[in-house]
């Protein structure tokens, strides 16, 4: 199986296209605290939200495809409410939903 899609990153942008398809809200690059390699992805939105966004090709109809997830997470003062983390979506409709 080959892989879609990875990103550590490494080449320490936030420009939509780039590593990412689109980023919405207060996104930014962090060099000192990281899973592993030189950066990480630093989500500190001050009052509405901050993500990103990466879409998969559509895959011909009628064909299942299974796709695995895996990301790190450091919650340096967690939000005074719940908040979504991460979402799959297929079609529009949320298929996980953490």
């Amino acid at each position: 199986m080959a892989r879609l899609w990875t990103t550590g990153f490494e080449l320490q942008s936030v420009t939509s296209g780039v590593e990412f398809d689109t980023a919405t809200g207060t996104i930014a690059i962090n060099t000192t605290t990281k899973h592993g390699g030189a950066a990480a992805l630093r989500c500190n939105p001050s009052a509405a939200t901050g993500f990103l966004t990466h879409e998969f090709d559509t895959p011909t109809s009628g064909v299942a495809i299974t796709y695995y997830t895996r990301f790190y997470l450091n919650i340096t003062t967690a939000p005074g409410s719940l908040q979504s983390i991460l979402q799959i979506r297929d079609g529009g409709n949320t298929v996980v939903y953490s």
